[in-house]
């Protein structure tokens, strides 16, 4: 990335990070501005890809917004072994129907697992269980 951000005076550096499971690249400029301009142009080597100021609160609020789309379509499964891994899990719950995603969170000596399939008719099969 440094490539495409080195001719702007103000660039610092460039890291790729994870928040919340996502990948973020982070492009660090000396001023406010500098980052500004960058978010609003497009680098056409990157094809689509744009850029946004870096904001926790954004990217909370764009997992919340997926997650109440996804709410009839999500399990939540606890005390999960942590003898299992995420393949022994998504191979346990697949057989209900077709899963998009399995979010797990450790827990002291446990696993918890929302799993989120791609119709609302697979998760339903639990509520009568």
């Amino acid at each position: 990335m440094d490539k495409f951000f080195v001719s702007n005076e103000a660039y610092v550096r460039a890291k790729v990070s994870h928040y919340k499971g996502k990948h973020v690249l982070l492009a660090y400029f000396d001023t406010q501005e500098s980052a500004q301009q960058i978010c609003d142009k497009q680098i056409k080597e990157l094809d689509s890809t744009t850029f946004t100021l870096w904001s926790r609160e954004s990217i909370n609020q764009e997992i919340q917004h997926s997650r109440l789309l996804e709410q009839n379509h999500t399990i939540k499964s606890k005390n999960i072994p942590l003898s299992l891994d995420y393949n022994t899990i998504h191979k346990a719950f697949k057989c209900y129907g077709s899963v998009v995603r399995i979010n797990i969170v450790k827990r002291p000596n446990q696993f918890h697992a929302y799993i989120v399939y791609e119709q609302t008719e697979y998760a339903k099969f639990f509520e009568t269980y």
